[in-house]
């Protein structure tokens, strides 16, 4: 047999395999039983404007968290181990658009100016009033009315939220059995939990399916589904434009086998410095083994016309 000689390609030829960046996963493995929630209300001084609540949430690092929190940096955005892409940061170019992300970047690209209910669609972050744009276009989002609706009904007395109708039903956070019986669902709350008190998309693409829509459903009613890859480009917005005060879920209600909506609400600072309160509702489902985000529902503390 002939000795094989080694063959040295120029630099430039050389195929390196994709560089993944993972994000840290520091945990203490010492879990509650439940998802924690806001710490005490904080005195404040008359006219004082409010503080955010500084508010942790601890995780199990799993193998499913640790898979679709790694990415590779491409010229299309974060593509995800898990088969989920997001898209590259653009430039906000749309002068109407530039007073709602003083950053000067946007994620998702088809936001619409005028609500015209023949072309757009309410945004799923709509009644964050003043935040990010309230309507997107029509083209990107799709009539598919689940076979069931999950997420939780909302009742107002007057123009102001005024209850989940369902509330009195069986809160599943004081089953303390439900860690066993349901592995993995208290880390996918506490995943709804990171995202939106962190501002941590990461934390989110754990819960989704790039084969699996996102219903939306806006005050208890189901609007429209869209892309999951969109409903996170349209979260990352929200998150990066948005001050966050307390984000909370409360009511763990089952629906159906292997299927549990949890709710709660999401203090932040309006527009003009004042205190908001949306009201949230998140439909998780087991599918394939992994708890995936389904429905959402979102519902304004008061009902307002926009601006």
């Amino acid at each position: 047999m002939k000795n094989s000689k080694t063959i040295l390609l120029p630099l430039a030829q050389t195929q390196q395999a994709p560089t993944h960046a993972r994000r840290d996963e520091v945990r203490t493995q010492n879990v509650p039983v439940r998802p924690r929630n806001s710490a005490p209300p904080m005195r404040q001084k008359p006219n004082e404007r409010p503080r955010a609540v500084n508010q942790t949430t601890t995780l199990r690092v799993t193998s499913q968290t640790r898979t679709q929190r790694t990415f590779t940096r491409t010229m299309q955005g974060r593509r995800y181990d898990n088969g989920m892409t997001l898209r590259p940061a653009a430039t906000v170019r749309v002068n109407w658009q530039k007073p709602y992300f003083p950053r000067g970047h946007v994620y998702y690209p088809h936001y619409q100016q005028r609500y015209d209910p023949r072309r757009n669609y309410v945004s799923p972050f709509g009644f964050y009033f003043g935040i990010v744009p309230a309507f997107i276009s029509r083209d990107f989002g799709y009539d598919r009315r689940p076979d069931h609706g999950y997420v939780e009904v909302i009742t107002y007395s007057g123009n102001k939220f005024r209850s989940y109708a369902n509330s009195q039903d069986t809160n599943y956070f004081n089953d303390r059995a439900l860690m066993q019986r349901e592995p993995g669902l208290l880390n996918a709350i506490d995943e709804l939990h990171e995202a939106f008190r962190s501002g941590n998309i990461d934390a989110l693409v754990t819960l989704t399916d790039p084969n699996t829509e996102i219903a939306i459903y806006l005050k208890g009613n189901y609007e429209y589904s869209i892309d999951a890859n969109d409903y996170l480009d349209l979260t990352r917005d929200a998150l990066s434009s948005m001050k966050t005060i307390q984000f909370d879920l409360t009511l763990l209600h089952k629906r159906a086998e292997g299927v549990y909506v949890v709710s709660g609400k999401h203090v932040y600072w309006g527009r003009n410095g004042e205190t908001r309160t949306v009201y949230v509702s998140y439909v998780l489902e087991s599918l394939r083994d992994q708890w995936t985000l389904t429905q959402v529902g979102m519902a304004p503390d008061r009902v307002q016309e926009w601006s």
